[in-house]
């Protein structure tokens, strides 16, 4: 399915068709928007290969045909400097892995490669913020499509899509369903936040519809996640008060009702909340629990030494680090064991992993300045609001329960945006 939409994406490039270009590239990048339709985001035609290496394949050469039209000019973008110096980490880190951690260059590059769409703002530039627009809506539109799909066939028990997962409650098995689209959240936010000035009804369906599968799937992470950065939007739009209330009363009745008729999803909740006591004796006894002790086990390994504590353990593969030194993970599709390295619950595992305490810092430096160039345009700019709080809501509380920051795929469309800001900022003092 992923050569399909490789060849769609060539094809779209060749018609000039850039918004279609972009949003099928965050399609195969994500692995389908995370949904993963494929085993665990491997293909196997015409040969094994992970599905994100078909969007970098479109991205280069999509990349390629920017630099073809456009005589490439460095535009003095005020998250330029950070993303270099983060590169720049990346390139020493490398170095280190290469000539004194012995890893193989195979692993490095297959490292390196996670990074690869922060170029994107080396062209955004030439990329108008229409073009911008028409991708969101597709990336929306496809998003509400498989929503659609995962809700009929969690009521009607028909299995078309993904994998269902499956909840223990009290000893009764209860069917999870498949996991919704992470771009469910951004999906939602958007058109909370009324980006592109739709009828108010058609935004409530359409939430409604996004909201669905999230319901359905019991996703504590996601419900909490949407309502978040539905809040952070709300606070900078400055609603009135009577709005604010009258929202936060509806909300209030459908969350009531929502947790009325679904025990199941009232119980994970509430076992959420209860975890902390867990955290604090080491054990494992919930999702919230795992997922922090998976974090803090992996900074107690990188912390013991000087090296792995500033630059984390690098760029080892999972199947040559031969070590079993984590007692949390998930395991591996591939080989069954129990992963070490690799995980999708949460971003900082990978990342302190991967960068160290130094890689973090760095890291954190530009992804604060994009979320600042961003928010700078966000009290005329709706986009830029949305994309703002969207960052700052992965940032703060996804991060805890989605690896997706730790990949540059989630980088492009506020990179793309804040650029095509920028470019129209500097065209008005020209003028």
């Amino acid at each position: 399915m992923d050569i399909l939409l490789l060849l769609i994406g060539i094809g779209c490039l060749f018609f000039n068709k850039q918004h279609l270009v972009i949003a099928i590239i965050i399609i195969l990048a994500s692995s389908y928007l995370q949904l993963a339709l494929e085993n665990g985001g491997l293909s196997t035609f015409p040969f094994p290969h992970n599905v994100s290496d078909s969007g970098l394949v479109l991205y280069f050469l999509f990349f390629i045909s920017i630099l073809v039209k456009n005589s490439l000019r460095v535009l003095k973008s005020p998250v330029l400097p950070f993303i270099g110096w983060f590169l720049l980490f990346l390139l020493i880190s490398s170095c280190i892995d290469i000539f004194i951690n012995h890893y193989t260059i195979g692993d490095v590059i297959r490292q390196l490669r996670h990074w690869l769409y922060l170029s994107i703002i080396l062209i955004g530039k030439y990329i108008g913020k229409d073009t911008i627009k028409k991708a969101i809506n597709t990336i929306i539109w496809v998003t509400i499509l498989m929503c659609l799909v995962l809700s009929f066939q969690h009521i009607t028990g028909i299995h078309l899509i993904g994998a269902s997962r499956i909840y223990n409650m009290d000893g009764t098995i209860i069917n999870r369903g498949v996991k919704p689209p992470v771009y469910v959240i951004s999906a939602i936010m958007l058109l909370f936040g009324n980006y592109n000035n739709k009828n108010k009804k058609i935004r409530i369906v359409l939430i409604f519809i996004l909201f669905l599968p999230v319901i359905l799937s019991l996703k504590i992470s996601y419900t909490v996640a949407i309502i978040l950065g539905c809040a952070f939007i709300a606070l900078r739009l400055k609603i009135s008060l009577k709005k604010l209330a009258y929202t936060s009363a509806v909300v209030a009745v459908l969350a009531l009702g929502i947790f009325y008729s679904s025990p199941v999803l009232k119980t994970r909740f509430l076992e959420t909340t209860q975890q902390t006591q867990g955290i604090k004796q080491g054990e494992v006894d919930g999702n919230f629990s795992y997922r922090i002790l998976h974090f803090y086990e992996r900074l107690i390994y990188c912390i013991q030494k000087p090296q792995t504590a500033v630059f984390g353990i690098g760029s080892v593969s999972e199947q040559n680090f031969n070590k079993t030194v984590f007692a949390l993970g998930q395991p591996d599709q591939t080989t069954g064991k129990m992963a070490q390295l690799n995980t999708a619950d949460i971003a900082w595992s990978i990342l302190i992993l991967r960068l160290g305490a130094l890689g973090i810092i760095v890291f954190l430096f530009f992804y604060i300045k994009t979320y600042r160039q961003l928010k700078k345009y966000a009290k005329n700019d709706k986009l830029s609001l949305v994309l703002a709080s969207y960052m700052l809501m992965n940032l703060l509380f996804l991060s805890f329960g989605n690896a997706i920051i730790a990949y540059s795929d989630f980088f492009i469309l506020p990179l793309l945006y804040s650029s095509a800001n920028n470019q129209n900022s500097l065209k008005n003092y020209k003028l």
